[in-house]
């Protein structure tokens, strides 16, 4: 009887072993998969947001300051060499990019955004890509104004949005692509 009880004992002991240890990879699975949806859905916001920036932008000129987005967005410049980050207040670049006037093509991040979870402030970083400017035939393109000749009539602008949202922790990251047409002459414009 002894060595029955022994055995049994020994059985369960390698039940409850096994199940605890398949419930401590279950939660890591959980955790993990819950830090990536927040890393994408963060990614996704920059998708989101940065055409109302865009908006704001092609309505008011130069002046890009960005209303309604109370604060929590900020343009990014990197030195000469793309690897030191200096934040910047005025948007000029971004402005200069976003009108066609310059191409800042080389991958970095044009535009953050901080994104308030829980009480943490996590980061949101946009690469925009001006893609170029097209008129629709029969559009009224012979009165178009502003840059590269959108403004009223046919004319549309493409931009290509390379979102990439963080989540601390794991190290959670993710990434999100699209592509955007701005028409001037459709309210709402995207």
């Amino acid at each position: 009887m002894i060595l029955i009880a022994m055995m049994l004992i020994v059985i369960l002991t390698i039940m409850g072993i096994t199940s605890t240890t398949t419930s401590v990879v279950e939660n890591r699975i959980a955790v993990n998969e819950q830090l990536h949806k927040m890393s994408f859905f963060h990614a996704d916001s920059g998708i989101y947001a940065t055409p109302k920036v865009i908006r704001a932008i092609m309505r008011e000129g130069d002046d890009v300051s960005a209303p309604d987005m109370d604060g929590s967005i900020y343009y990014l410049l990197f030195d000469d060499d793309d690897d030191q980050l200096i934040q910047s207040d005025d948007g000029e670049h971004f402005f200069d990019q976003i009108m066609g006037y310059q191409g800042y093509d080389d991958g970095t991040a044009d535009i953050g955004y901080e994104v308030a979870v829980g009480g943490v402030d996590r980061e949101v970083r946009v690469d925009v890509k001006r893609i170029g400017s097209f008129h629709v035939a029969g559009g009224g393109v012979e009165f178009a104004s502003g840059a590269d000749g959108i403004g009223s009539g046919g004319g549309k602008v493409r931009y290509g949005f390379f979102s990439v949202g963080s989540v601390p922790g794991r190290g959670s990251s993710s990434s999100v692509h699209a592509r955007y047409r701005y028409v001037p002459s459709i309210p709402g414009g995207l």
